[in-house]
């Protein structure tokens, strides 16, 4: 036997923390939209799958053992049962922080451009007379009419 027990249990442990950190890492950063979901997913796997290689060749000379895959899914159902609801509320209080700033940010840019185009309504304010409108209108009319004789 190429292991003996007490090094067995020590790569245990470093898979049961592996699938923690994976876990937690996926939990972490796993929201948007459906695409950007679905992105996230794919680039996720392909790290999850180098960083099990890694643990695999490192702690355990490359040898595939049951134990190992065992250890990563026990780390993954820890940081589901532990660490899942605790992360997800740190990220709810953080987005909703952050939406809070920017509405913040959005409805004072809304308030002070609405007041630029108040003044800007009240110092460019030109009052016609209804007759001279209806004069110019007719002008144009004669003048669109004669252009089509």
């Amino acid at each position: 036997m190429l292991f003996e027990t007490y090094s067995q249990f020590n790569v245990f442990l470093a898979f049961i923390w592996l699938g923690v950190g994976v876990a937690l890492t996926y939990d972490l950063f796993h929201f948007g939209k459906h695409f950007q979901k679905v992105c996230f997913d794919f680039v996720f796997c392909l790290f999850g799958g180098i960083l099990f290689i890694y643990f695999m060749h490192h702690y355990n000379l490359g040898q595939f053992r049951l134990f190992l895959f065992i250890g990563l899914v026990v780390g993954i159902l820890i940081e589901k049962i532990f660490f899942s609801k605790t992360l997800e509320s740190f990220r709810k209080l953080l987005y909703n922080y952050f939406v809070n700033i920017t509405t913040k940010a959005q409805n004072k840019y809304i308030k002070n451009l609405s007041a630029t185009v108040k003044r800007s309504k009240h110092t460019k304010k030109k009052h016609f007379n209804i007759k001279q409108l209806t004069k110019k209108q007719n002008q144009t009319n004669k003048k669109q009419i004669n252009f089509v004789n």
